[in-house]
């Protein structure tokens, strides 16, 4: 639903009766804040409304009902996630000032690694830096092998090599230990879900329409990236809880992995323990 700048008069119009009916049903006069802003940005207004009643029309009067357009987003954002995805995290703070910066377009909290995450591994924590010693890397290597130095022996970091995806895929999918797969996926933007593969800083940067189809197909990918997250923090989980004992264990699940599957030797420079 779009308004036209020609039809500014006709939305105006449009935006007063909608809130001298919700004066009414309330029973109370309209905030004065509420109103300067419903008629200012009224054309942002009416596509508020539409988007409540399309998504969350259980929770209108509820939205409604907040005396700032900041807290009735942040309402709003709070009652859609519940039911479909993550919305930026600035409009659930109720720092969105017009209607438009809501309507525009879908506002998706994508969670996908950026470059500046990617270049401190050493900033994961403990369990995840673990998995990150099998997963290969443009750089990094060395900052992650030394904060994980407190924590694993030396002789376990010099064992472990970046290991390929596929192949990683091919001895942990179906698995106890398939978060690492997983947590290769998420590091190379592979994991198939827009959630995970996607940035901040510009790799979403197409505008995503208040659509019941494109918010449906949103939905089941969030459920996917949960189910991926949900692998992934098992295993890290697992793996602070003994470090070192845990990731000995990995290792060599590996390196049987590589000694069973038909004789094919997998290039880590993963060497057998004495």
């Amino acid at each position: 639903m779009v308004y036209s700048g020609s039809a500014q008069g006709v939305v105006s119009l449009k935006a007063l009766v909608e809130l001298c009916q919700q004066a009414v049903r309330q029973q109370r006069p309209p905030d004065i804040a509420v109103l300067y802003a419903k008629v200012a940005d009224c054309g942002g207004y009416l596509e508020f409304l539409h988007i409540i009643r399309e998504f969350v029309p259980a929770y209108e009067q509820e939205i409604l009902r907040e005396k700032k357009p900041g807290l009735q987003m942040a309402k709003f954002s709070s009652r859609f996630e519940d039911q479909y995805f993550p919305l930026f995290p600035m409009i659930g703070d109720g720092e969105l000032e017009t209607y438009e910066d809501l309507t525009y377009r879908v506002p998706v909290n994508v969670l996908g690694l950026t470059e500046d995450e990617m270049g401190e591994p050493e900033s994961f924590m403990i369990g995840i830096r673990l998995m990150l010693l099998f997963i290969e890397m443009e750089n990094g290597q060395v900052p992650l092998a030394h904060s994980l130095s407190s924590v694993l022996p030396v002789d376990l970091i010099e064992q472990a090599r970046p290991v390929s995806n596929d192949m990683l895929h091919k001895l942990l999918d179906d698995t106890e230990y398939e978060g690492l797969a997983d947590q290769a996926d998420i590091w190379l933007h592979q994991t198939g879900s827009n959630f995970l593969d996607c940035d901040d800083e510009g790799s979403w940067g197409n505008r995503v329409e208040w659509d019941r189809e494109t918010i449906e197909i949103l939905t089941d990918d969030w459920v996917l990236a949960c189910e991926i997250q949900e692998r992934v923090f098992k295993l890290a989980e697992w793996l602070e809880e003994n470090p070192a004992d845990r990731f000995r264990q990995l290792l060599k699940f590996i390196q049987k992995g590589d000694k069973e599957d038909d004789g094919y030797q997998l290039p880590l420079g993963i060497a057998a323990e004495p």
